[in-house]
């Protein structure tokens, strides 16, 4: 459960007969720059520096869509939700997480007066990033902690940014893709979810490319339209909604106290040195520093609920011997 309904106008408006595209992976993978390019209009600022472009989460309704998709439509509605990534440059892991878990559980819950339904969640992956690494893997981990495994036909991995892998390099970009999906996207993969590449290059037989967006949209809504999805949600909504959780006991909510412990591991280390040899100005700063990052933490996990984070207060105190 969390506090309250974000500031989103198009949320604002959601109701059941909206169809919720969520769009995720890491920063700078192309998110904004797709939604552009399904809208038809730049809504999104697209990055040029190597700082993360969206900062909340922004959702759009898609109000003129191809004929062929509006058939699969039935009278609903697409809107698309555009999510920061787990590396943000600013913003905390745990906070996009809680700014996630918000959105999702407004928009599915009967509280608001919403019953939005995900049609489906795309991954985008740039295919000009070479090797896989700590941030690569962490994304990937909580993003499959949100969807669950039961959800995962609603996944799709997108691989991004093709055209600007140069020619001689195109043969690496496709060894990384297939070590992607042979190893990283594997268990995934065996759950349901699909591999599509936008705009491949040519001279490359990838199978699941494609030239336009609006061909995997629809796909997506002809497989939900047949499998009578309308119970399918993801996981982390059905732990919120249905079986009204707190975010922190949750799967991917259990990133939040991984990190929390971890922090408080390192503050008592350095507690226990002080204790032991002294403390020096450097040891002084550096203990300041991490009782900062725990309070950002606490006040982070305390937007849930006012009574967690209470406890959680009273929790950290006594783990750090305070009194």
């Amino acid at each position: 459960m969390v506090k309250s309904a974000p500031g989103d106008p198009t949320l604002a408006l959601g109701n059941k007969d909206d169809i919720v595209f969520a769009l995720m992976g890491q920063t700078k993978a192309g998110k904004s720059s797709l939604i552009n390019r399904i809208y038809g209009a730049k809504v999104r600022r697209v990055g040029e520096e190597m700082i993360s472009c969206t900062k909340q989460l922004e959702s759009v309704a898609i109000e003129e869509v191809p004929q062929y998709v509006q058939d699969a439509l039935r009278g609903r509605r697409i809107v698309l939700l555009d999510t920061p990534g787990f590396d943000d440059t600013d913003v905390g892991d745990d906070e996009i997480l809680i700014r996630i878990a918000n959105w999702l559980e407004t928009s599915l819950s009967s509280r608001y007066c919403k019953g939005m339904l995900v049609g489906g969640v795309l991954y985008l992956h740039d295919t000009t990033k070479d090797g896989w690494t700590g941030a690569s893997r962490r994304n990937l981990n909580l993003f499959s902690k949100i969807c669950g495994d039961d959800a995962m036909n609603l996944v799709r991995f997108l691989t991004t940014k093709w055209g600007n892998v140069p020619d001689t390099q195109l043969g690496n970009a496709e060894r990384r893709i297939k070590e992607l999906k042979e190893k990283h996207w594997q268990p995934l993969i065996a759950h349901g979810a699909a591999v599509h590449h936008l705009d491949p290059p040519r001279q490359l037989s990838l199978p699941g490319g494609i030239q336009d967006p609006w061909v995997l949209i629809h796909q997506m809504l002809v497989s939900m339209n047949a499998r009578q999805m309308r119970d399918r949600i993801l996981l982390l909504q059905r732990e919120l909604v249905k079986e009204r959780r707190f975010l922190i006991e949750s799967k991917a909510g259990r990133e939040l106290s991984m990190s929390l412990e971890d922090l408080l591991a390192r503050a008592k280390a350095l507690q226990r040195a002080a204790r032991e040899d002294g403390v020096s100005s450097v040891d002084k700063e550096a203990l300041q520093e991490r009782q900062r990052q725990i309070d950002e933490l606490t006040r982070q996990i305390g937007n849930l609920t006012p009574a967690l984070s209470k406890r959680l207060k009273r929790w950290v105190w006594n783990v750090l011997g305070f009194s």
